[in-house]
């Protein structure tokens, strides 16, 4: 298990509630904005009842965000990368997340999560350019992972500028960004 030791400044902006993202094979035809683009995998009715989605969208609309940010990691000493799209505010907070998820199998992270957000299986060997086993490249165990092309924090809480998403492409990071400013 990797393990991290975290920063003061950075516990408590560690999220809670991860939703992932993946790409829609179509257009949904009655979606506006991220729905148009991406689907979120269903993970239980909480973030939906409590309004965490709508409400983490709107606060996401009201920022003026920057371009989106390519930010680095490694898994099993592999490089990987992935896109920031956010508040500068996060950023740090967000990156440590990403490198923690990506080096850690899910179940065995150092902070508490509501649900598995299953970066380190959507970054799986066959995703990462180079990444081999004694000569050999391997697969991940588990594919249903690697449909996921993105994590949107939604849990912002008290904190203000909370919410950011990080996703694995940069043509995903802009379509995020052009879907969050669209009402």
């Amino acid at each position: 298990m990797a393990r991290f030791n975290h920063p003061e400044h950075i516990k408590p902006l560690l999220p809670t509630l991860v939703q992932r993202l993946k790409v829609r094979e179509f257009p949904s035809p009655n979606g506006k904005g991220v729905d148009l683009s991406f689907s979120m995998d269903y993970m239980g009715a909480s973030e939906f009842e409590w309004g965490a989605l709508p409400n983490t969208l709107r606060e996401l609309r009201g920022m003026k965000l920057p371009p989106p940010v390519k930010i680095k990691a490694t898994r099993d000493g592999v490089p990987v990368t992935a896109w920031y799209v956010g508040p500068e505010s996060q950023r740090e907070a967000a990156t440590y997340w990403f490198a923690h998820c990506v080096a850690t199998k899910d179940g065995q992270y150092d902070f508490s999560m509501k649900e598995m957000p299953r970066v380190y299986g959507a970054y799986g060997p066959d995703q990462i350019p180079g990444y081999t086993i004694n000569g050999r490249k391997i697969k991940p165990s588990r594919n249903y992972d690697r449909e996921f092309v993105g994590w949107w924090c939604v849990d912002a809480g008290d904190r203000g500028d909370g919410c950011w998403a990080i996703l694995r492409e940069k043509a995903h990071a802009d379509n995020w960004l052009k879907g969050i400013t669209e009402k």
